[in-house]
């Protein structure tokens, strides 16, 4: 890891595949530009852009629908495009991230949600725990 000065990571709360490279990268001194996955467009039913979710979207789609993320969500009264975001943006390695946008609408709620910073701790760890690694 010496070689690099940063690393573009997928990573969200449906794809944490990378998650530990994310912290390590960070530990090491590695910028971590968190690309949000692309199979986030869809989850809970909730349509967060304009294109179809990546054909891998289906056992995420399953873990998320099982997971009783909705009822942690509707406690916490936010909704699905927001927590998967601010989850993103939860991870402490993170320096920054890279989000996709199809319209000027989803770019201004994109930065309106961003303005609101990472989940709290506990529902972050809340979240980590019912949506598999």
């Amino acid at each position: 890891m010496n070689v690099f000065d940063a690393f573009q990571i997928p990573y969200s709360a449906i794809q944490r595949d990378h998650e530990d490279l994310i912290a390590e990268a960070a530990d090491k001194g590695a910028g971590t530009l968190i690309r949000v996955a692309r199979p986030v467009a869809r989850v809970g039913g909730e349509e967060l852009a304009d294109q179809p979710a990546h054909p891998g979207a289906g056992p995420r789609q399953r873990n998320w629908e099982t997971s009783g993320i909705e009822d942690l969500l509707a406690d916490a009264g936010m909704s699905t495009m927001e927590f998967v975001l601010r989850f993103t943006l939860s991870h402490p390695g993170l320096s920054t991230t890279i989000v996709g946008t199809a319209n000027p609408a989803h770019l201004a709620t994109n930065i309106a949600t961003a303005e609101k910073g990472p989940l709290d701790a506990g529902l972050y760890e809340e979240a980590k725990k019912r949506l598999p690694h």
